[in-house]
């Protein structure tokens, strides 16, 4: 099926060449990170437009024959049919990406119109094409938008200005491109050839932009013989170029220059290497090529991305080793490890760990690289996880992990657990008595290390053991523990009972009477005799006088004591009432 495909308005320029700057985040010593995917030299993107139709069924194949993945830059009214072929082509590696909707100019739409068109041609192609998300954009006819709103959806647009995009382009939404075909400069394999040759010198990115090839009706058309033999140029020659989709060249830049590598030493013969990014890695998530100075003494490099051996090479430039390989940023860390390692220490574990009876365990950790964890010092097969031990028998039980690097695994570290027995409840003393605002004691108990609680279980304990509250008749429970060997006990209940006072009331005579304290501990004369005490003449007993006419220093009786017996002389009879406590 022939395509539509629209002319172009295009300004055809010589190639310009830039200076290379790269801004890079911090990069550990020792490593560098290629300006180019597997540090080629220069990078190559090859962009088709407008779907015609002699791009999937001639160009593709010819792509694909050397492993060389291309962009399509689909308009979305031009595309009815083709949705089928586009994911095939996109599960095989090349791009899909976004020319509108309609292929109007965006320079002479309204802000609205473009948000429009921008935003229904990427979520078509997200609609079609599930593998992959489309993040860059062609402008019809090369004329940008409005760039606040191109932002919303795309991380770069292309432009076709004819020159050398730089290493670090000043401007990710004017990205050049130079235009193919009968209609332009770049018609036959050698002047594709001269142009890579341009981006090679200038250690830049080389954009072309095609659109028909051979007969199918597209704008400019390229000849495939013309195409075909440029690509077997390329072949030969790929050792100098990257040749990477539109989308993943701006991924890798940005990715590049945001990179942060920092290296751990793990031992002598191994190395840990944690590359991470600023920028959202649900879109920029293209390797980044780095490469490391061979450690001295190591007979050769292998790398490990966690557990699972990855390509790398040794290269040799202007005299020094390094080991290169490549690492998607914020993925996991990456191991470098000598070839010549034959043997790898054992992790770093912590032991005894120590567990009371019954308590809540977690799983056990150690301190090293693709930790394997054993119930037996040798043999036996590794569990699917860190153990987590049970605490529901009292003793000690022996686990062991291993930890491999460069496919060496280590000797086995042994952790012992130890559980220990809950003590048994401290000796208490319950219920304790009180009577009504007697003056109370802080509560005993017998045990180690006590620990005292208001509640039966959870909560904070007190600060020290608690003196109870006598103002008010009724019962409060406390609680206490006791700790032995970091285990603590289940608490022991002790019940204060406080109880209303009783009154015992002894008629008295006019005159002398001899009377027994009944008030529990010691008690002020006037506070005990306080219901006759304005018919108190004299009290005394064989140690101690008071007399109502004595000034108060020669008053040596001042208060009472339980179970002693005084005499009483009162001015009339009278009713003594005894608060007992």
């Amino acid at each position: 099926m022939l395509m539509r495909c629209s002319k172009k308005i295009f300004v055809t320029l010589f190639g310009c060449f830039f200076t290379i700057s790269v801004i890079q985040a911090q990069i550990a010593t020792n490593y560098q990170v290629g300006t180019w995917y597997q540090f080629k030299p220069a990078a190559v993107s090859y962009t088709f437009d407008d779907n015609c139709s002699n791009q999937l069924p001639i160009a593709m194949p010819m792509f694909d024959k050397y492993g060389y993945k291309m962009t399509f830059f689909s308009v979305i009214n031009w595309a009815s049919g083709l949705w089928p072929q586009l994911l095939a082509a996109s599960k095989n590696g090349h791009e899909i990406a976004s020319h509108t909707v309609t292929h109007t100019d965006l320079s002479t739409m309204t802000v609205a119109n473009q948000d429009v068109e921008l935003k229904n041609s990427q979520a078509t192609i997200n609609t079609n094409i599930t593998n992959a998300k489309c993040v860059t954009i062609a402008y019809p006819n090369c004329n940008i938008g409005d760039l606040t709103t191109i932002k919303k959806y795309y991380i770069a647009g292309r432009i076709c200005s004819g020159q050398i995009v730089a290493a670090t382009p000043s401007d990710f939404y004017n990205i050049s491109s130079n235009i193919c075909g009968n209609t332009g400069s770049l018609q036959t394999a050698q002047n594709f050839n001269d142009k890579v040759s341009s981006a090679l010198t200038a250690k830049g990115w080389c954009v072309f932009l095609i659109h028909g090839v051979d007969g199918d009706g597209g704008y400019s058309p390229t000849q495939s013989t013309e195409i075909s033999s440029h690509l077997a140029y390329m072949n030969t020659n790929i050792a100098n170029y990257w040749i990477g989709t539109f989308g993943n060249v701006v991924k890798y830049i940005k990715e590049r220059n945001a990179a942060s590598l920092v290296e751990t030493t793990i031992s002598k013969d191994s190395l840990q290497a944690v590359v991470t990014q600023t920028i959202d890695s649900s879109i920029y998530n293209v390797p980044v090529t780095f490469r490391r100075v061979m450690p001295t003494g190591w007979a050769g490099a292998k790398v490990y991305f966690k557990n699972t051996l990855i390509t790398s090479t040794t290269v040799t430039v202007s005299g020094t080793t390094y080991v290169m390989f490549d690492a998607i940023p914020n993925r996991g860390n990456n191991y470098i490890v000598n070839t010549a390692i034959t043997t790898v220490a054992a992790p770093t574990v912590t032991t005894p760990v120590l567990y009371c009876q019954s308590a809540t365990a977690t799983a056990l950790t150690a301190t090293g690289t693709a930790l394997k964890w054993y119930t037996a010092a040798t043999g036996g097969t590794a569990l699917t996880a860190a153990p987590i031990p049970s605490t529901t028998t009292a003793g000690s039980t022996t686990y062991y992990v291993s930890q491999t690097v460069g496919g060496v695994e280590s000797s086995r570290a042994a952790i012992v657990v130890t559980i220990n027995a809950l003590p048994s409840a401290p000796t208490v003393t319950s219920p304790v008595q009180y009577v009504q605002a007697a003056v109370a004691t802080a509560l005993t108990a017998t045990g180690t290390s006590l620990k005292w609680y208001t509640a039966a279980t959870g909560g904070v304990s007190l600060t020290a053991a608690p003196v109870p509250v006598t103002t008010t008749v009724g019962t409060t429970n406390y609680y206490v523990s006791q700790t032995v060997a970091t285990c603590e006990s289940p608490r022991a209940s002790i019940a204060v009972n406080i109880t209303a006072p009783v009154i015992v009331t002894i008629p008295l005579k006019a005159g002398w009477n001899y009377i027994g304290c009944p008030i529990s501990a010691t008690t002020a004369l006037a506070s005990a005799l306080s219901s006759i005490w304005s018919n108190v003449l004299i009290v005394k007993n064989l140690d101690a006088f008071y007399s109502s006419t004595n000034v108060p220093a020669l008053n040596t009786l001042t208060e009472v004591v339980w179970g002693q017996g005084y005499y009483v002389k009162v001015s009339a009879a009278c009713n003594l009432d005894w608060i007992a406590r």
